[in-house]
């Protein structure tokens, strides 16, 4: 199995990404992601932090959602 483009994925396309947010902690992004060319339960996990001035997505976990 392998991760393919979103433009290409075969389906209902999901909402894609969500960020969350709860009160203590920072900010994260949960983006689907589609596997062999179609939409799957894949969801990756990023965490949103700060890099000389800039904001960068951090690879936190990919799960089964």
């Amino acid at each position: 199995m392998r991760v393919t483009s979103p433009d290409t994925a075969d389906g209902q396309r999901p909402g894609i990404a969500e960020i969350l947010r709860d009160d203590d902690m920072l900010p994260h992004v949960e983006f689907d992601l589609p596997l062999n060319g179609t939409w799957s339960d894949l969801t990756a996990i990023f965490d949103i932090g700060e890099d000389t001035g800039r904001w960068v997505l951090i690879l936190d976990q990919v799960r089964v959602m």
